[in-house]
């Protein structure tokens, strides 16, 4: 047995849920339709809010993670709020460009970069060669744009992360299905892969895997400025 984890709420049925007639634009090669968003339906929050009370604060709609016995993989399904830009005063104009990251390693504020993710993380370095101010876009179009180098809040997910639209809400949710095997796991660095996220014990004749999966809510400190420290927000914690 690779990885000890217990499974929640599947969020597969929302991927299958609607036939080809559908939105669901990545499944179907039929006639294809796509929603353009009211921004005012997007959600948004304050980072003060969210810091000191907890309102408003982003949603983990669903979660799920299990070990894939016939292949010894590991597989994370995670659907969460579609967020835009957010706000660090009430009143203010909400300007900060908010992302999630995703990752076997918790995000630190002051020490890790967004353009340099861990080498699982669902972000690829390439995609944030850029300005700054360039990497927290996101789109009125997620159900076509999710994934797209042109909305970074959102970005291309490399090749162990697939991101999309929830078919049923468009706007408002953001499903990412992450699959990975052993050995994309014992893998799992930093972005200097100096260190190592996954840990491999060898005991009683049996090798096992273990690590932390965690989700992260991450802006800017300075909504156009690259000052090397983020404001952070632990979603989920997962063992």
């Amino acid at each position: 047995h690779v990885w000890a984890l217990t499974t929640t709420t599947s969020i597969q049925s929302m991927l299958d849920d609607f036939p080809c007639s559908s939105q669901l634009y990545f499944v179907c090669n039929a006639h294809i339709t796509t929603t353009t968003c009211d921004k005012s339906s997007i959600a948004t929050f304050d980072w003060n809010k969210l810091t000191e009370t907890g309102e408003a604060k982003p949603e983990v709609v669903a979660f799920s993670m299990d070990v894939d016995e016939t292949d010894l993989s590991l597989n994370i399904e995670v659907a969460l709020t579609y967020e835009r830009k957010s706000s660090i005063e009430c009143g203010d104009d909400a300007v900060y460009g908010t992302t999630y990251v995703l990752d076997f390693e918790d995000y630190n504020a002051h020490a890790d970069s967004i353009a340099r993710p861990g080498t699982c993380q669902n972000r690829v370095a390439d995609d944030f060669t850029g300005a700054f101010d360039t990497f927290w876009e996101y789109s009125l179009n997620p159900s076509s744009d999710l994934g797209s180098a042109s909305y970074l809040a959102y970005p291309p997910p490399g090749d162990l992360w697939s991101v999309a639209a929830d078919a049923t809400n468009e706007c408002g949710v953001v499903i990412y299905i992450g699959k990975f095997s052993w050995n994309d796991l014992v893998s799992c660095q930093d972005y200097a892969q100096t260190a190592s996220y996954v840990t491999t014990t060898d005991a009683d004749e049996k090798l096992t895997l273990s690590g932390t999966f965690y989700v992260n809510l991450v802006s800017p400190y300075a909504y156009d400025t690259d000052t090397s420290y983020y404001r952070v927000y632990q979603l989920l914690s997962q063992p």
